[in-house]
């Protein structure tokens, strides 16, 4: 019964590319609704849902950090950001630093923020694997890194990411309807919230490990993983699309304001799975924690169609995003390398060698470490996207003063290498977020030009 759930949520997904496929294109503008749907959509992956039960398996509520700061970012972006984005005369943030800063500036973004996107894609091989270890017991961690790297080359090379929007939608209301039955589960198994609470306090304490506390890993490294949510969502190109394409100012806010409003449940459903798993089978991989409760919870078709619906969702997320890598390099690295224009299918044909490489290191990378926490991997992603890029952004949409090209390059890169150095070397007591973004905020100053009389 559960290879039927499995047939059945395969299904699902390609009838939904089949039906969207054949709908004319419109470039209409977006209404609330569809507004919270693109943002939701893209930001519920394998990090709200697999990342946040498997870090509640280990350290309890600071899981809530991913979500939360998700909710923070969307309130930023309504409060602060909607209105300038949405006058700044540029569909992209690549253009807003361009026609600022000149291209020195808006290549080093746009370079940075496909590392980020980069790092992102590992978390989608995790995920995909926690989904492979509970529906293929027997395969091995290799096994299932390279067949989730397989399917997110297939699912590119076999024009997986037609129908992307309907294919969106479908599961954004899947995922969050079976995030909220699992909260549910919990909530009914234990008897309501305060129980839950006893549970966890009857956790083996040996590891002395503050599962109830919301800064258990430290107020600076928490305070800091929700502002790298802020910053990178800030920071990445589709979320001020949501923004930029909304029908008018106030959709645009209504729409974020939804999304703040329902990221912060779904995160909250997963913690309530993290940390049941951890107190009935705490002998599990943790990164199975939500795969695992879903197998043991729900009848297997259900179950089935759930995990079917997890595993599509971050094969489709990673295959997507290893097209947008392979895009920038091909476009903005190789191209003007050449000394003339490829054809079309010297291009295609490019495009799909680097995905496959991509994909390919991606899942050598995952295999050679031991830390698959994979909520470390979203933050360090969303750090690498708003560290270089938050400063010059805002001051390109709230100031009109002028910053020479080279300090505004400066302070794109030296931002985000600030992260990545100390990020390595660890010797911060608090997130390198902040010192990445003090750093790119002070090659601005000093390049500023003198005000205009």
């Amino acid at each position: 019964m559960l290879i039927l759930g499995l047939f059945l949520s395969l299904q699902l997904f390609v009838c939904a590319a089949v039906l969207a496929g054949r709908r004319p294109h419109k470039s209409e503008k977006l209404s609330a609704g569809l507004v919270t749907g693109l943002i939701l959509g893209t930001f519920i992956g394998g990090s709200c849902t697999v990342g946040t039960a498997q870090l509640a398996f280990r350290l309890g509520l600071s899981a809530w950090w991913f979500s939360l700061g998700g909710a923070v970012g969307c309130l930023f972006l309504a409060l602060t950001m909607a209105g300038p984005l949405r006058r700044a005369g540029s569909p992209t943030i690549l253009g807003i630093l361009i026609g600022r800063y000149g291209q020195s500036a808006g290549l080093s973004a746009t370079l940075l923020n496909s590392l980020g996107t980069y790092i992102n894609i590992l978390v989608q091989i995790i995920s995909a694997t926690s989904v492979l270890a509970v529906i293929a017991p027997g395969m091995s961690r290799t096994a299932e890194t390279l067949f989730a790297m397989l399917m997110m080359i297939g699912y590119v090379f076999f024009g997986g990411n037609r129908g992307a929007g309907l294919v969106g939608l479908l599961k954004l209301v899947l995922i969050f309807s079976a995030m909220l039955a699992c909260g549910a589960i919990v909530l009914g198994s234990c008897g309501g919230p305060l129980n839950v609470a006893g549970m966890v306090r009857a956790i083996d304490g040996s590891e002395a490990i503050p599962f109830l506390d919301l800064f258990g890993r430290g107020i600076g490294t928490d305070l800091g993983a929700c502002f790298s949510l802020v910053a990178g969502l800030a920071s990445t190109q589709i979320y001020a699309q949501a923004v930029i394409q909304a029908e008018s100012d106030a959709a645009a806010k209504k729409g974020l304001a939804v999304s703040s409003l329902l990221l912060p449940i779904l995160g909250a459903c997963g913690i309530l799975v993290g940390l049941w798993m951890r107190a009935r089978h705490p002998e599990i991989a943790d990164k199975t924690a939500l795969t695992q409760f879903i197998l043991l919870q729900f009848p297997d078709v259900f179950a089935g169609i759930i995990l079917g619906s997890l595993f599509i969702s971050v094969v489709g997320t990673g295959a997507g995003l290893s097209l947008g890598v392979a895009t920038v390099i091909r476009q903005d690295v190789i191209r003007p390398l050449l000394k003339k224009e490829p054809s079309r299918t010297q291009s295609a044909a490019l495009t799909r060698l680097l995905i496959a490489a991509i994909l390919l290191s991606a899942a050598s990378l995952c295999l050679m470490t031991d830390n698959e926490t994979i909520l470390i991997y979203a933050f360090l992603s969303m750090a690498l996207r708003g560290g270089g890029v938050i400063a010059p952004l805002c001051l390109a949409l709230w100031s009109g003063r002028d910053v020479r090209p080279a300090f505004a390059a400066a302070s794109v890169l030296l931002g985000s290498l600030t992260v990545v150095v100390f990020n390595v070397a660890g010797v911060l007591p608090f997130d390198p977020l902040f010192a990445g973004i003090a750093v790119s905020a002070l090659m601005l100053l000093l390049g500023l030009k003198p005000a205009r009389p």
